[in-house]
């Protein structure tokens, strides 16, 4: 074997390599030098480019220490992981590794090679080296199902790895009928109330919620927990587990009640058996605290994910992926409570520990840079926020496909961002290929396809191409029928958005058209009284002045009208009064003068029965009012009662002057 140049490698480094390379040269085992082809060892050798060589030693060092050892020592790769001089690129890695495990599995036969293949891609897996990983762990299926037969643990176990591997590389669509197929078999050979067979369950629940079947993900949960309570008991570690997942699923769901119902059982449990200052503890109150969020009761999730997240860094450190996970949770907290740079300091300290610990080419390192980079796009920071988003799908890339989550999370956030930095040619050309990449990906009829086409939208109207605009926002809105149906909020909201482009596009005629078909399904799903049916009416109400289309326009208001003297009478307000005045001012602009005075006369009328009720009121409001009367009596030509409001008025001015 040729010898290694270790110059330019620390101490450690070269005692690990001289460790890994002398028992390997020693070794007459044909296993080890299938492994040493496995990884190139008979290319290494003057290397010029180091920063390869560094990949090649590294990976060589460990594996050689695996072997030895007989087992992956997770410490160590670890303590390689946290070495800040070593930057591991995964990609290389990835492609140089694929490269020999496809090889090596062309070759594999005996239960040796089995065994190597175990080591192989239980290493391939801790290091977000998916595509190589995936080769190794479907010959490893293979093998398995050779010598111990399809129905044995070995292989069972052989296929959980795999489905976990798909889920790395976005393969979300294949996992739910890998679950279904091993479920069918751990049922078989453990039974179906076995842990085994009950945490694919679990995990199969997680992919339901992945793709969009939230109440199905809900169901099959709390079916899991229900069964490990009555077979394994309350207090058992899957129980909890199950419970805590359970309640995660609710509280997805906006079901912050029941959840908060889970956590808190899930918490007394914990306290009895391990006390308040458990690890498991300070997770129950966590997800008590984001239960609090969704309440609105900020302050008391700020203490509470404070308090934990500041024991778990006593008890396992700052660096510990617990401690970070719950300090997410205050970072979101101080978001809610809209004290950004707090939020910005934690997803900050964050970012930079799940890189070191787990380097750059992390999934969840690639999560944390896209939340600290949300934050700091809240805090309008959008350069700053774009390089970290641009980092990061760059860094994603190298190991991922676009359809793994993350990557798409990343592109349509760089989309939003150069938007706001009003980069339209930059916008345009992410939310292009993230909207390309979905259609390959059959992600084409989903909610989140749908807000991409809306955002995408606006800025083609922001750059005056509405025909393409309205192309996009009409297949967001076909989309939406098909999956919310018509009256659903947000296929009413698509006929708002329609509207709105259309009015830009200065074609009154078909925005009026949109708009009143907007006003139409938001009565039905709505109501006539709530709030949207408002909203819209009044939106519809502006357009048709504006176009001049006042006998319509009338119609609306006086609905307006109704609805405004109704809800005073319910709850007396000084806004609702203001309302009505206001309505006064589009009659008049509508050529409505009688139907304008009188609306001005029912407002002043009501304020001045709340100033008679000793409601404090706003004054200047309330002679604001009888001016805009005062100017309709003078239009309508009853001057005396004009001159009889002007001295009320100048009266009114004097007592607060």
């Amino acid at each position: 074997m040729a010898k290694i140049k270790l110059a330019s490698i620390n101490k450690i480094h070269k005692q690990l390599a001289r460790l890994s390379l002398q028992e390997l040269e020693n070794s007459s085992d044909s296993h080890y030098k299938k492994y040493s082809y496995l990884f190139g060892l008979n290319h290494l050798g003057v290397i010029g480019n180091v920063k390869e060589y560094k990949y090649r030693l590294l990976n060589v060092s460990f594996i050689g220490c695996c072997l030895i050892s007989g087992k992956t020592n997770q410490d160590l790769f670890s303590y390689w992981h946290s070495l800040n001089d070593i930057e591991l690129d995964s990609a290389p890695l990835d492609q140089t590794h694929e490269s020999a495990v496809k090889s090596f599995c062309l070759n594999a036969k005996g239960i040796s090679d089995l065994n190597i293949l175990r080591l192989v891609t239980d290493y391939l897996r801790h290091s977000s080296l998916y595509n190589s990983c995936h080769i190794g762990q479907k010959k490893e299926i293979e093998l398995s199902q050779n010598f111990y037969g399809e129905m044995d643990v070995k292989t069972l176990d052989s296929q959980y790895g795999l489905i976990l591997v798909k889920a790395e590389l976005g393969q979300a669509s294949e996992i739910i009928n890998d679950l279904s197929y091993l479920i069918k078999k751990q049922s078989k050979l453990f039974g179906e109330f076995h842990e085994t067979t009950l945490k694919s369950i679990m995990l199969q629940a997680d992919f339901f919620n992945m793709s969009g079947k939230n109440e199905e993900s809900e169901f099959q949960l709390g079916n899991v927990n229900k069964i490990l309570t009555k077979h394994h008991g309350e207090l058992h570690s899957l129980t909890l587990e199950s419970l805590n997942a359970y309640g995660v699923r609710l509280l997805e769901n906006g079901k912050i009640e029941e959840a908060l119902n889970n956590f808190n059982a899930c918490l007394n449990c914990r306290i009895k058996i391990d006390g308040e200052r458990s690890v498991g503890v300070q997770i129950c109150k966590i997800n008590i605290a984001s239960c609090f969020l969704q309440l609105g009761e900020i302050a008391k999730a700020i203490m509470v994910a404070k308090e934990s997240s500041d024991l778990l860094e006593d008890m396992l450190g700052e660096t510990h992926s617990k401690t970070i996970l719950t300090r997410l949770v205050l970072a979101k907290s101080y978001t809610y409570d809209e004290n950004y740079q707090e939020a910005k300091a934690v997803f900050s300290k964050n970012t930079a520990l799940f890189a070191k610990i787990h380097g750059n080419d992390h999934p969840r390192t690639w999560i944390e840079f896209l939340n600290f980079a949300d934050v700091l796009y809240i805090l309008e920071e959008y350069d700053f926020s774009i390089k970290l988003i641009e980092k990061q799908i760059k860094d994603a890339l190298k190991t991922q496909t676009y359809a793994h989550p993350t990557v798409q999370r990343g592109l349509f956030m760089a989309a939003r961002t150069y938007h706001a930095l009003e980069n339209l040619s930059r916008s345009k050309y992410y939310y292009q290929l993230i909207l390309e990449k979905m259609i390959d990906n059959n992600q084409n009829m989903d909610e989140d396809y749908c807000v991409m086409l809306i955002e995408f939208a606006d800025v083609l109207i922001e750059q005056k191409q509405f025909k393409e605009a309205d192309k996009f926002k009409q297949e967001a809105y076909q989309i939406r029928i098909k999956i919310h149906g018509e009256d659903h909020p947000d296929t009413t909201y698509t006929l708002y958005e329609l509207g709105l482009l259309h009015q830009q596009a200065g074609n009154p005629a078909k925005a009026i058209d949109f708009f009143s078909k907007e006003l139409s399904h938001c009565q039905n799903f709505y109501g006539p009284d709530h709030d949207e049916t408002v909203n819209s009416r009044s939106n519809l109400v502006e357009l048709m002045i504006e176009t001049k289309k006042f006998s319509l326009a009338a119609i609306e208001l006086r609905h307006l009208s109704e609805f405004y003297q109704n809800l005073f009478t319910n709850t007396p307000e000084e806004a609702t009064c203001v309302s009505i005045s206001s309505l006064g001012k589009k009659f008049y602009e509508c050529g409505l003068i009688k139907d304008a005075i009188e609306h001005l006369e029912i407002s002043i009328s009501l304020l001045e029965k709340l100033l008679n009720d000793a409601q404090d009121i706003n004054l200047r409001q309330y002679i604001n009012v009888l001016e805009y009367l005062a100017f309709l009596f003078n239009k309508d030509g009853q001057r005396q009662k004009e001159n009889d409001l002007k001295s009320l008025i100048r009266s009114k001015k004097k007592s607060i002057s």
